[in-house]
């Protein structure tokens, strides 16, 4: 079976990349082959990025609030090319059979106390893809009960 990981950045920068990092580990350390990464940003540095296999989305020039569909019809595309049978989404991406959730775009506006329109689009697309997934990894008791009382 082959593994697919779909990220925002393969690199030391933030939660769900150090999640990424640690699910990259993890299979390593099973034994479980070289998942196919794909993602808009690798640093070749990393120790982890000798354990995949890169697949590099160029979207620089895609406006940043397009960007994550960009990305998950890209993935929707060259997943069956790298044969890949399951997919994780680090990030938002409709596709993917298992998600691991960080955080969700209605708390995120709730804990600002603000919801524009473009946010209302992001709560969709993150929607379809709760919808779709088999499986749902939540971080925390608080990410999970948020991810019940948005997405039911």
């Amino acid at each position: 079976m082959k593994i697919g990981i779909v990220c925002n950045a393969f690199a030391q920068s933030g939660g769900m990349e150090t999640y990424t990092l640690g699910l990259v580990r993890s299979f390593a350390r099973l034994g479980a082959g070289r998942p196919v990464v794909f993602s808009t940003r690798f640093d070749p540095s990393l120790p982890e990025y000798q354990l995949i296999e890169p697949v590099s989305i160029p979207a620089w020039f895609v406006p940043q609030k397009l960007r994550p569909r960009f990305v998950a019809a890209r993935v929707e595309k060259l997943r069956s090319r790298f044969g890949v049978d399951v997919l994780i989404a680090c990030c938002r991406c409709p596709g993917a059979e298992i998600v691991a959730c960080g955080g969700t775009h209605p708390g995120f506006c709730e804990a600002l106390g603000r919801m524009k329109r473009s946010d209302r689009g992001t709560i969709d697309f993150e929607r379809r893809m709760y919808e779709r997934a088999r499986f749902t990894v939540a971080h925390s008791r608080l990410m999970a009960r948020e991810v019940e009382r948005f997405y039911g």
